[in-house]
């Protein structure tokens, strides 16, 4: 009877050191699997501050060539019209004068230059619903050019800040080429958006061009790329004489895709770790 305990024991301990190292071995897997996923978390975290960065940085070089192209052409303009009518003021005042009376309206042109850079400098921080941005933006339009604008929003308007940003800019650069090339006398604004997609169109009764010949003018080469890196579409539809038709469609699915491969890839090292 002695002989059965002196057998059962070392069986005992062998089970109770293969459980212990099946325990062990399971902590540590786990430890692993943490350790891989926030090292996975803070990999995402840094590539969403990379693209938010770089997103600032292109917008910024935008606003600055939006200053340089309209508020450094009006200053210069402005500051050639005084050059002459200091020239002019001893020998013909009633010349200079006339300068004179030519620069004061690039004054007026060039505040406004002026508030639309602040504007839009602003708008980068503090970003307001998008059918309110783009009431700004025909309230600035219309008083700055006299030009009517039709706008229709229909649909929810409550999107991701970035396809907001997208279609905001798209908005600004077309009313800004309407002002300074299409001679219009009507621009049409319609944004509406679907359970898939949101689309937008503008439209005007200006003076039209070739877009086989000017296609990558007029900013809309800037437009092109915005819907471009949302995996949206633009078609541009005039010619001269007929005015300018843009019609945008960018997808939803596209902003909500990235999120989703993010949570799949970390799902993903989850259960490999534990496997």
């Amino acid at each position: 009877m002695s002989l059965y305990p002196s057998l059962y024991i070392p069986s005992l301990l062998a089970f109770i050191y293969f459980c212990q190292a099946v325990t062990d071995s399971t902590l540590l897997s786990e430890r692993q699997a943490k350790e891989e996923l926030a090292a996975a978390h803070e990999q995402l975290r840094q590539y969403a501050l990379q693209i938010e960065e770089l997103a600032a940085v292109q917008e910024r070089n935008h606003i600055a060539r939006e200053i340089h192209d309209s508020l450094g052409h009006t200053l210069t303009a402005q500051n050639i019209q005084l050059q002459t009518a200091a020239k002019l003021w001893q020998r013909d005042p009633n010349k200079a004068h006339s300068f004179l009376q030519q620069a004061q309206p690039l004054a007026a042109t060039a505040m406004q230059e002026d508030r639309r850079s602040v504007r839009a400098l602003r708008e980068d921080s503090e970003e307001p619903p998008l059918e309110e941005a783009i009431a700004h933006l025909v309230k600035d339009f219309q008083q700055g050019t006299g030009i009517a604008i039709s706008t229709s929003i229909t649909g929810h308007t409550i999107i991701c800040p970035r396809m907001r940003k997208t279609l905001y800019r798209i908005v600004q650069e077309a009313l800004t080429n309407i002002r300074k090339y299409a001679q219009a006398t009507q621009v049409n604004i319609q944004l509406s958006t679907t359970a898939t997609d949101v689309n937008l169109v503008i439209e005007d009764n200006g003076q039209g061009f070739d877009a086989s010949q000017q296609s990558n003018g007029f900013g809309l080469q800037g437009m092109r790329e915005r819907v471009a890196a949302s995996s949206g579409t633009l078609q541009l539809e005039t010619e001269p004489g007929r005015g300018c038709h843009i019609i945008v469609k960018i997808p939803f699915q596209h902003h909500s895709a990235r999120t989703e491969r993010n949570l799949s890839n970390a799902q993903s090292l989850t259960l490999e770790s534990y496997s």
